[in-house]
C-alpha cells in the first residue's frame, strides 16, 4: 500500500466533520482500500491502512460482508469486493459508456447528416441499441430496437467480414442471401474480403426505399469485433462520393469507441 492511500483512509476515519455520521465514514475507508487492493486485505492490513482498532474494523468489515458489498474469502483470510460494490461499479462504468456511445453517434449524426446508430450482434442479426436520427428533413426513421439480418445490413457485414466463426455459421446455416451489398459480391467469403480491406461495408435496401447503409465494426482492445456503427439515409444524399467521407468519420468514431464495455450489456440498461 502506498502512503498517499494510508493517509486517505486513516484521514476518513478521523473525527467526523458536522453532519457526518462517523461509523459510515469508516465503513467507506474500508471500502476504498479493499476496492484499490489487488488481491484483497486481510483484517489487521485493513486496520492498520484505515487507523482503526481492530475490533472495530472487524465489525464493520461483517456488516459490509452482509450486505454484499464485500466478501470474505475464508481460505486466503481476505477481504474482496462483494457482488453488490461490484455491481454498482459495473452499472456507473455502463452508464458512463453508454453516454459516450450517445456523444459519438450525436457527432456523427451531425457531421454526416444522416441518422447513426450502433448495433450490436444477437442470435439471428445485428439489433440497434442505440440510435440519433438526422436533422434533415428526409431521413431514416428506424429507431432502437430493430433488428436486421447479418447478410441483410451494412452492420451485420462488419461483423461477418471479421468474426470468420460467425461467417461459418452463416454459411452453415443455408440461409446466404447476399441481398444488394453495392461491392458487388455473390458471398459471405467475398463480402468478407472486401469490407475487411476497406474496413466498412456499404447496403443498399430495397430500390423503392431508396435507402443506403455505411457501417464500420468497433473493436474490443483485443481487436475482436463487439458492434457497430452506421449511418443510414437516401441514396439521392449517400453517393458514393459522400459514401467515402462518411466512411473516414465512422472509422474515427468506431476507433473512439475501442474497448468500450460489452454492448450486450449496455443495450440492457
Amino acid at each position: 500500500m502506498t502512503a498517499p492511500l494510508r493517509d486517505s483512509a486513516a484521514a476518513a476515519v478521523a473525527e467526523p466533520r458536522s453532519g457526518e455520521v462517523q461509523s459510515v465514514m469508516r465503513a467507506a475507508a474500508l471500502l476504498r482500500v479493499v476496492a484499490q487492493s489487488s488481491d484483497g486485505m486481510g483484517l489487521s492490513d485493513l486496520a492498520r491502512e484505515t487507523g482503526l482498532n481492530t475490533t472495530t474494523a472487524y465489525r464493520l468489515l461483517k456488516t459490509l460482508c452482509n450486505a454484499n458489498l464485500l466478501c470474505r474469502n475464508a481460505a486466503a483470510d481476505k477481504y474482496l469486493p462483494g457482488n453488490l460494490l461490484l455491481d454498482l461499479a459495473r452499472s456507473s462504468f455502463a452508464s458512463s459508456a453508454s453516454a459516450r456511445v450517445m456523444e459519438t453517434l450525436q457527432t456523427l449524426a451531425r457531421r454526416t447528416g444522416e441518422t447513426a446508430a450502433f448495433g450490436v450482434r444477437g442470435r439471428t442479426g445485428v439489433t440497434v441499441a442505440f440510435s440519433v436520427p438526422s436533422d434533415a428533413p428526409l431521413r431514416f426513421t428506424g429507431g432502437i430496437g430493430r433488428t436486421e439480418s447479418f447478410e441483410g445490413s451494412a452492420m451485420g457485414h462488419c461483423l461477418l467480414a471479421f468474426d470468420p466463426e460467425l461467417r461459418q455459421e452463416v454459411i452453415n446455416s443455408g440461409t446466404h442471401d447476399p441481398g444488394r451489398c453495392s461491392d458487388g459480391a455473390d458471398s459471405p467469403h467475398a463480402h468478407a474480403e472486401l469490407v475487411g480491406f476497406n474496413r466498412f461495408a456499404v447496403y443498399d435496401g430495397p430500390p423503392a426505399a431508396g435507402l443506403r447503409q455505411v457501417a464500420c465494426p468497433v473493436f474490443d482492445m483485443e481487436g475482436r469485433p463487439m458492434a457497430a456503427l452506421e449511418i443510414q439515409g437516401p441514396l439521392s444524399r449517400l453517393s458514393d462520393e459522400a459514401v467515402e467521407a462518411a466512411a473516414i468519420e465512422l472509422k474515427a468514431a468506431a476507433e473512439s469507441l475501442r474497448g468500450i464495455p460489452d454492448p450486450i450489456f449496455l443495450s440492457q440498461l
